[in-house]
């Protein structure tokens, strides 16, 4: 489960780059992916997602 930390950060700088650069079509499925995984592997408590979606403005 140690990867799963390793990446969260960089997952995170994806979707604020991929917000940033809004345009880009075939990046919002990428953000759609991995917002639904997030939501799962929180649902089952691998990751916090509370305080990285505030940071993000989505509540």
């Amino acid at each position: 489960m140690m990867v799963i930390g390793d990446h969260q950060d960089s997952l995170v700088s994806l979707m604020v780059e991929v917000s940033a650069t809004h345009g880009h079509r075939k990046y919002t499925l990428v953000i759609q992916i991995v917002i639904l995984l997030w939501v799962i592997l929180s649902q089952i408590g691998l990751i916090q997602t509370n305080g990285v979606f505030m940071q993000l403005g989505i509540k």
